[in-house]
C-alpha cells in the first residue's frame, strides 16, 4: 500500500468528487480486465501523464463493502451465467471512508448499455424499508418479498479520471467474498474496468495492451456466487475462475 501512495505522491494531480459531475456515467459501456496486482504499479506509472486520481477526504485508496441480493433460485446470477441481456442486479454499497451507503440497482440492456440508478439510505442492513421497497418495485421487475441477501463484497477502489474523453477508471484490489462463515479472499487479483459513453479506445486501454493485458468480462457478483455456493451452475465461468485461482497462486477449487 505504501509503494501505491509514493506513486500517487510522486506522480499524480488529484480530482475531487465536485469535479468530476460529467464523468458520473450513471448510463455507460464498460470494459472490464482481471491481472496480477503486481503489474498494477507500472500500469499506474504509465498512467499518470493522462490521468488524474480521484481523492476524496483526503483518501485516494477508498473501501467499499457490498451486500447483493436476489432470490431464492439466484435468477439475477442465472440469467448473467445464461449471458442474457435486460438483466439486473440489487445491492447496497456502503462507502467506508466516507460513511455513505446507497442502495444501487444495475440495468443491463439488449444492446449492452449499463444504466445505474441508486438512491441514498442510511446503514447497510440486509431488510428494506418502505422507500427502499418502492425504489426497487418501481424499478425492477422484482418484489422486496422475493430478495434475499447472498453475499457481501469487500475491495479497495482506487479512481482514475480523463475529464477530456469523459472516461472513468476504477481499479479494484484486496478482494474478500463473504456468506455467514464462510470467507475467501483474492489478494494478488486486481480488476480494472474502463466506464466510457461508447466503446472508443483509450490511452488505459492502450497501457493495458502494451502489458498483455486484454479485455475479459468480469462480475464480481457472480464470481463471488461461485466460489460461496457449490450448488449451481457455473460452466460459462469456468474460464474466469481458472485465470483469478492462477493469480491467486492456485489457490481456489476448480473442479
Amino acid at each position: 500500500m505504501n509503494d501505491f501512495k509514493q506513486i500517487f505522491d510522486k506522480f499524480y494531480k488529484t480530482i475531487s468528487l465536485n469535479d468530476i459531475e460529467k464523468v458520473k456515467l450513471m448510463r455507460r459501456n464498460d470494459t472490464k480486465y482481471i491481472f496480477n496486482i503486481a503489474q498494477l504499479y507500472g500500469i499506474l506509472k504509465q498512467a499518470s501523464q493522462t490521468y488524474k486520481v480521484l481523492e476524496v477526504n483526503n483518501i485516494i485508496m477508498q473501501d467499499y463493502k457490498t451486500v447483493y441480493f436476489d432470490t431464492p433460485n439466484f435468477e439475477m446470477y442465472t440469467l448473467h451465467h445464461n449471458r442474457k441481456l435486460n438483466r439486473y442486479k440489487i445491492r447496497k454499497r456502503e462507502y467506508l471512508n466516507s460513511k455513505t451507503s446507497y442502495l444501487e440497482l444495475k440495468f443491463k440492456n439488449n444492446k449492452g448499455t449499463t444504466e445505474k440508478k441508486r438512491t441514498k439510505v442510511g446503514n447497510i442492513t440486509t431488510k428494506f424499508n418502505l422507500i427502499e421497497k418502492s425504489f426497487i418495485e418501481t424499478s425492477t421487475p422484482y418484489k422486496i418479498s422475493h430478495l434475499q441477501p447472498v453475499l457481501t463484497n469487500q475491495f479497495t477502489r482506487i479512481t482514475l479520471i480523463n475529464l477530456q474523453k469523459a472516461e472513468r477508471i476504477t481499479l479494484d484490489i484486496n478482494l474478500s467474498y463473504q456468506h455467514n462463515e464462510r470467507r475467501i479472499e483474492l489478494p494478488n487479483v486486481c480488476i480494472a474496468e474502463v466506464k466510457q459513453e461508447g466503446f472508443s479506445e483509450t490511452e488505459f486501454k492502450k497501457i493495458l495492451k502494451n502489458n498483455k493485458i486484454y479485455s475479459n468480462g468480469y462480475s464480481k457478483y457472480c464470481t463471488g456466487v461461485v466460489l460461496l455456493y457449490k450448488n449451481l451452475k457455473y460452466n460459462n465461468f469456468k474460464r474466469k475462475l481458472t485465470t483469478i485461482s492462477k493469480l491467486n497462486n492456485n489457490d481456489l477449487y476448480i473442479s
